[in-house]
């Protein structure tokens, strides 16, 4: 895979309407609006070195304090959008990307309602015919066979907690936590010969496992040890100086919705 053109909501005001509830919204520490923009600001142009076009939203919700990350809100493929349903503090994210998908001239083929919860960050597309979904709090039955009815690909749902935050794909090669190994994801991986790199609990909470993926071959991610393992593997690991955004429980991929990638 290797991404042309993304969206992207860099961080605004939206940020203040957590400060006493912080925690509620997955952040581990109240940040700073502006070490926030200058961190945003240094993987955007991160992204414009590898010829990434980029496109950001037009607007904030004054309420939505997660909107930068703004993975959740849809998937794209082939020029075709479906726009997802988020667990229910997040709901309304969506609109906002809604909106502006449209503005860019995406089609939008669905979104998902009711009984259904998907969010970006639990599909992981294996290729073009063939997507894992995970199913946990932040995605169900029902928005998996929603997803596969609409991109008439062939879907694998596989149960696992947190899985965003404990697995990652770049080429054929998987990234797991070793607190899931044995489990129903690590066995799909081995069944279905992909290369297997194990991170330590550490990686993980830390947000590591999240990293972005620029092509086959290369990934964005902040400075951390599973780099190490990563480049030993035979990738490209184009580091960034993240602090503010380890005081949520998310990573980079959670910060770019892909618009056009092959």
């Amino acid at each position: 895979m290797k991404i042309r053109e993304i969206l992207a909501h860099r961080p605004n005001v939206e940020i203040h309407s957590m400060v006493k509830d912080f925690e509620k919204f997955s952040w581990k520490e109240m940040p700073t609006l502006e070490k926030l923009q200058k961190e945003h600001d240094m993987l955007i142009e991160a992204l414009r070195e590898e010829g990434i076009k980029i496109n950001y939203t037009l607007k904030t919700i004054q309420s939505k304090s997660n909107l930068v990350f703004i993975r959740d809100s849809a998937f794209i493929l082939d020029g075709k959008a479906l726009i997802l349903r988020l667990t229910s503090i997040r709901q309304g994210e969506e609109l906002l990307v809604k909106e502006r998908i449209f503005q860019l001239g995406i089609k939008i083929v669905g979104q998902l309602i009711y009984p259904c919860i998907l969010e970006g960050s639990n599909i992981f597309l294996i290729d073009k015919k063939t997507a894992l979904i995970g199913i946990d709090e932040r995605g169900n039955l029902d928005g998996a066979n929603k997803f596969k009815e609409i991109f008439k690909l062939e879907v694998y749902p596989i149960r696992q907690e947190k899985i965003s935050e404990n697995f990652n794909l770049i080429d054929k090669t998987a990234v797991i936590s070793e607190e899931i190994v044995d489990s129903q994801l690590y066995n799909f991986l081995k069944e279905n010969e992909f290369d297997i790199i194990i991170a330590n609990r550490k990686e993980s909470e830390s947000g590591a496992i999240e990293f972005l993926q620029i092509d086959s071959n290369k990934l964005i991610n902040f400075k951390c040890s599973l780099n190490k393992k990563l480049e030993k593997n035979g990738f490209d690991v184009v580091e960034l100086e993240f602090k503010e955004f380890l005081k949520s429980s998310r990573g980079i991929k959670c910060l770019v919705l892909h618009l056009d990638y092959t």
